[in-house]
């Protein structure tokens, strides 16, 4: 069915996160930080994208499969797109970019 891939949920896997401004980050957040992220939104190739996604914890989120792109003809993912996410805080404007190290497509 051609509408499957609209269904599909992609775990993004983020490991080291590493900042916009190159910083390393710790790999995990104090389960009281992870609870105030509101949004994110997936960017592809430094392009905001409308793709929001759901952060799970510090190193997670979801995102609809229709916002990734593939190789032509195929259902694998084109690795030569950059992928990052940003999260906004939604309470005082705060956000972070990180770069995404992992995609892991599950059905």
């Amino acid at each position: 069915m051609p509408g499957n891939t609209l269904l599909l949920l992609v775990l993004l896997i983020v490991g080291a996160l590493v900042s916009a401004n190159g910083q390393q980050l710790p790999t995990r957040a104090p389960e009281d930080l992870i609870k105030q992220l509101k949004r994110g939104v997936l960017l592809k190739n430094k392009k905001l994208t409308s793709c929001e996604l759901a952060p799970l914890d510090s190193g997670c989120s979801i995102v609809a499969a229709s916002c990734l792109e593939y190789l032509p003809g195929t259902t694998e993912l084109d690795m030569n797109f950059e992928y990052e996410v940003l999260l906004d805080d939604g309470i005082d404007g705060v956000s972070a970019r990180y770069m995404v190290e992992n995609i892991n497509p599950h059905p």
